[in-house]
């Protein structure tokens, strides 16, 4: 979007404005009674998307500056993305098999992984479109978008509440069975959980899902009551990364260095180091977090490090992984065959729990994604 200007009244006198400078977006905000929630070290207020989602409800201007800064954001990773297309219309990231704590790949020069979030964000722009396979082949993807709320089910059932596990276990739709259980909407329960997992507030779920705050935060509070050993296992989250602080000497400095860790579900260790410090509530939602990715990311490795022979025999390639989702790059001749061991390997039990995918086929990314099987 570059400068972009917009002219704001004041006292009968119209003045310009550049959206895209922090010190104008303050001076608008400023107008408007905002309370700045965070300085700089030179002492000016921070105006990005995080520090004002909290207070979208105070006033519209709040909302619309809120909007225009994730529209911006997502226009430029489109961009950044966009830009690494070589003269012969080819994307070459470098992808990286150690750089996530999750297990996952992640990638750089373009990072991917933005790709999903630039879409969401930029309305009615269908950015996957534009990924296409070479001549004669077809993209066919996998998607787990239901594996984390599988993880914290598995978590729930062993701490002593099987309802969701069960429901998963029958087949059920796993956010119609979360709506069930804390009366609320299928919608509603497929924005709240996640809101509820990771910790977000309800003017975060509410800015996220464009819903008023009282409706998220009735969201929030229903979950809380029909499920509280979610917040128990936060809990124990916590006490576990104090349990497991050893203290170890710096070579470099000789001071002694603290590193709470957590396991999860397939016995994976992370460090938080933060834990005893000023960030130790946001080390505790990494710990809790990464208790459901790091799982995630160890099922979908595990599952493609089986699935490889057949990748090689149908002569196809994986050509991306974005977070719980596989995109290969098919031979046209082979699709069906390929599709066919891709259902029967991907779909399976582990941790006593079916894991199920969707999977579709398509000429371009986002074609492949919504054609699912």
């Amino acid at each position: 979007m570059g400068q972009v200007d917009r002219g704001y009244v004041q006292k009968g006198k119209r003045v310009e404005t550049n959206l895209d400078s922090d010190y104008h977006r303050i001076y608008i905000l400023m107008q408007v009674d905002w309370t700045p929630s965070e300085l700089t070290a030179q002492g000016q207020p921070r105006c990005g998307v995080d520090h004002l989602i909290e207070q979208l409800d105070k006033h519209p201007v709040i909302d619309l500056l809120y909007k225009y800064q994730k529209a911006t954001a997502a226009v430029s990773q489109a961009l950044q993305i966009l830009e690494k297309v070589n003269t012969k219309g080819l994307l070459r990231p470098s992808w990286h098999l150690c750089n996530t704590r999750t297990h996952r790949l992640s990638s750089s020069k373009p990072n991917c992984q933005n790709i999903g979030s630039a879409e969401r964000d930029i309305k009615n722009q269908p950015l996957r479109e534009a990924f296409c396979p070479s001549k004669g082949a077809t993209f066919v993807n996998v998607d787990f978008n239901r594996i984390e709320v599988v993880m914290l089910a598995i978590m729930l059932k062993r701490a002593g509440d099987p309802r969701l596990w069960q429901a998963i276990c029958d087949g059920k739709d796993v956010h119609q069975a979360n709506a069930d259980i804390w009366g609320v909407s299928r919608p509603e329960a497929k924005n709240g959980i996640f809101a509820v997992t990771y910790g977000a507030s309800g003017k975060r779920l509410a800015a996220t899902v464009h819903i008023p705050v009282e409706d998220a935060e009735r969201i929030i509070d229903a979950i809380n009551e029909n499920t509280p050993l979610i917040d128990v296992l936060k809990q124990e989250t916590r006490r576990e990364l104090l349990r497991t602080i050893p203290e170890t000497l710096c070579s470099e400095t000789g001071s002694r260095i603290q590193y709470g860790q957590v396991r999860d579900l397939f016995g994976s260790i992370y460090h938080y180091p933060e834990i005893r410090g000023r960030d130790s509530a946001r080390a505790l939602r990494q710990a809790f977090n990464v208790k459901c990715q790091g799982s995630v990311g160890w099922i979908i490795c595990n599952l493609y490090a089986k699935f490889f022979p057949y990748t090689l025999s149908h002569k196809a390639r994986l050509v991306l992984h974005v977070h719980d989702e596989l995109v290969f790059e098919v031979p046209d001749a082979n699709v069906d065959a390929f599709m066919y061991d891709l259902d029967r390997t991907f779909t399976c039990t582990m941790l006593d729990t079916p894991i199920r995918c969707a999977i579709g086929a398509g000429k371009n990314w986002h074609e492949s994604k919504s054609g699912g099987k």
